[in-house]
């Protein structure tokens, strides 16, 4: 069984601290009132989150919608959906890429974030053209990790200042995920390179490869160590080593080891940490 299909993966991801600015959604809303050349207020009518997890994505774009359908395979997170979501307006269903739980050309937009490179992709994009209104818009989103910096508290009445970390993130965690990913042939491979194979495997519909939006937030340690946890494929990875070495507590010694703060607890060492949304949009 796949590791985000595991019993418990639903729980685990909603431990995740680390949440997108409503920017990362604002771009996928400004796509679609361009193509519809909309500066109107009025409410389009149907949105359908592809991979919707427990709906945090979907539950940003309800004020935007008379009416939201959110599918994911996993029955776990379905059911943490219909908990944690206003039942009203939205509809949440166990499904897969080649099913959709949408009616043909009913749907104003479909989002997917950091799902459709888990699915079959001509499947999914067979069935994007079955739902989708004619002037209807396709937005896949995806996240990189880019890097972190390491927050120096003041000193001498200074302001802050900071040190990139980012040749420890990659020497002791980003690299040997990315050796197991291509050992193992993870599909989260396709984010490493900002989408772009992902982008040219697509065919069947019209397409744009949006810019990349570059994210900094201020996170601890602790919370940074977190995020990744609750990703149930890196928590795979990082649980094969034993915890005294695990790629996390090494990476994390040794960002503390770089700023002579070994003595820091995980909580309050401030970092800066850096990712990457990608974008995708596709329309018939």
């Amino acid at each position: 069984m796949e590791p985000w299909l595991s019993e418990g993966s639903a729980e685990l991801y909603a431990t995740n601290p680390i949440h997108y600015p409503d920017l990362v959604y604002d771009v996928m809303m400004q796509h679609l009132r361009e193509k519809r050349k909309s500066t109107s207020d009025n409410k389009f009518d149907v949105l359908l989150d592809a991979g919707c997890g427990n709906g945090e994505a979907l539950r940003k774009f309800l004020p935007y919608f008379q009416s939201a359908i959110g599918f994911d395979i996993s029955e776990e997170q379905i059911t943490l959906a219909k908990t944690m979501n206003d039942l009203a307006k939205t509809k949440y269903f166990v499904a897969r890429e080649n099913a959709m739980p949408a009616e043909n050309n009913s749907v104003d937009l479909l989002i997917s974030f950091g799902a459709a490179h888990y699915m079959d992709i001509d499947l999914f994009v067979a069935e994007c053209k079955r739902v989708l209104k004619d002037d209807g818009l396709v937005a896949l989103s995806g996240c990189s990790v880019s890097g972190v910096d390491v927050l120096l508290p003041p000193s001498n009445g200074e302001s802050s200042q900071s040190v990139s970390g980012n040749h420890i993130l990659e020497e002791y965690f980003l690299r040997p995920l990315h050796q197991y990913h291509s050992k193992v042939n993870h599909p989260y491979l396709k984010c490493c390179d900002n989408y772009r194979g992902f982008y040219n495997e697509i065919t069947g519909l019209k397409k744009y490869q949006a810019s990349d939006i570059d994210l900094e937030q201020n996170v601890s340690l602790a919370e940074m160590k977190q995020y990744f946890v609750s990703m149930p494929t890196f928590k795979v990875f990082n649980d094969l080593f034993d915890a005294d070495v695990a790629p996390l507590k090494v990476m994390g010694d040794k960002l503390k080891e770089y700023v002579n703060e070994t003595g820091i607890s995980d909580n309050d060492l401030r970092l800066k940490f850096k990712s990457k949304i990608l974008y995708i949009f596709l329309w018939k």
